[in-house]
This record gives C-alpha cells, sequence and structure tokens, in this order.
C-alpha cells in the first residue's frame, strides 16, 4: 500500500517507480513504474499494489518505493522490508476405502 499526499492546488497523475532487493544483495530483484489514480487537490489517498506476478524466491526482501507528482517539487518515498515465505508442503489425505461387498 503506498500513501501520496498531493499538496497542491491541481489535479495530479503521479508516476510510481519501485524495486525490490533481496536481503543483503546489492542487485535490484525487480523494478518498474506504473501511473497511479488521479489524484485531487490537497487530497491523500492511500493504493494498493500486487506484486504476485513476481516469482520471488524465499527470503527477506526490502520494496522501495518513489512517487513522483511531476510538478517540480520533491519525491515521496518509502521502504518497507517483507518476507516470501517457502511454500507449505501439500497435504495428503489418505485413501477411502470402500466397504467390502460380496
Amino acid at each position: 500500500i503506498c500513501e501520496m499526499k498531493n499538496t497542491g492546488n491541481r489535479h495530479a497523475r503521479p508516476l510510481v517507480f519501485w524495486s525490490i532487493r533481496r536481503d543483503g544483495v546489492a542487485e535490484t530483484e525487480s523494478r518498474g513504474k506504473v501511473e497511479a489514480t488521479v489524484l485531487l487537490p490537497d487530497a491523500t489517498m492511500r493504493e494498493a499494489y500486487s506484486l504476485q506476478q513476481l516469482s520471488l524466491a524465499p527470503g527477506r526482501y526490502q520494496a522501495s518505493v518513489f512517487v513522483d507528482f511531476q510538478d517540480g517539487k520533491p519525491q515521496q518515498s518509502m521502504s518497507r522490508d517483507f518476507e516470501v515465505l517457502a511454500p507449505a508442503p501439500p497435504v495428503l489425505k489418505p485413501p477411502v476405502e470402500e466397504p467390502f461387498h460380496p
């Protein structure tokens, strides 16, 4: 979830740039950008972005987000740590035995 605040007096369509790094690794694992929903003057909005389509290996990561309102003012930014868990092993059900009918 990304919280954006438009401090100007005009409508804005911010650009949201994001990158993901694995904990302890200098190289970026994934990056991208998206246009956010139009933000009204003097408004604050929380918008969720899904990273479900990424195939990240289990481990700890850091997501960094930069929001550019394209208005010449400083960018807004945030970073969050998160963890991708290993998939749970499948649960095996015992076979169902049919009653014997001679």
